[in-house]
């Protein structure tokens, strides 16, 4: 799976629509394009619950032709890892189809996941198959297929890994803000800061790999 670029330059998109915008991802990409200039409106859940019935036709009506749709809602392992918490992922996606499919919009973009992946690979690659062994990772390559055969824009997927920053609330990798909650994170920044051995990903090797 690569990425097809459709200007031979570079350009910046007309407006930027962030779905998750409270979220971690949501907030920084936010601030990256406030900085570059970039019209941007951000939508949670609070505006427009993507679970909701009527979620495609409600996120319809706040596009314009032309915008640059980020996807980056989801319920996240800490929410529940359950056949429930996939079918309300599943819906959310869903009326992101339905709305590119009223809207004409320039591009979606869908923040996915490497755990598309089955952890038995420890090297990855694009040319690797997907083969995802929990319903999260079922989710995410639910959601890819999805929006490759219903949305009516230009998908681009990118199947992220192993992002982290002082305002992740998830708990996922590296540092947080504060050593207060013995939690996995916060280990790796406590032990980094007594200067004690720390584990920052249990597969360096496929971690690199995703990297690289």
């Amino acid at each position: 799976m690569t990425l097809s670029h459709l200007h031979n330059r570079p350009r910046l998109p007309d407006r930027v629509v962030i779905l998750g915008s409270s979220g971690f991802l949501g907030r920084g990409m936010a601030q990256v394009c406030a900085a570059a200039g970039i019209e941007t409106i951000g939508l949670g859940s609070r505006e427009v619950d993507l679970a909701d019935a009527s979620a495609g036709a409600q996120l319809a009506a706040r596009l314009r032709p032309r915008d640059v749709v980020v996807f980056l809602s989801a319920l996240t392992p800490d929410k529940g890892r359950d056949s429930g918490t996939l079918m309300q992922n599943l819906a959310m996606c869903r009326a992101v189809g339905e709305a590119t499919r009223a809207v004409e919009i320039a591009q979606l973009v869908y923040a996915s996941s490497d755990a598309v992946y089955s952890f038995a690979t420890t090297l990855i690659s694009e040319a690797t198959p997907p083969a995802p062994i929990d319903l999260y990772g079922v989710m995410h390559r639910a959601r890819e297929l999805m929006l490759a055969s219903e949305a009516k824009a230009p998908v681009a997927v990118l199947r992220l890994t192993a992002i982290y920053g002082t305002s992740d609330t998830h708990n996922s990798y590296g540092p947080t803000a504060s050593c207060v909650r013995r939690s996995r994170t916060d280990a790796f920044r406590c032990s980094a800061m007594a200067r004690r051995p720390a584990t920052i990903c249990t597969s360096m090797m496929r971690l690199a790999s995703s990297l690289g």
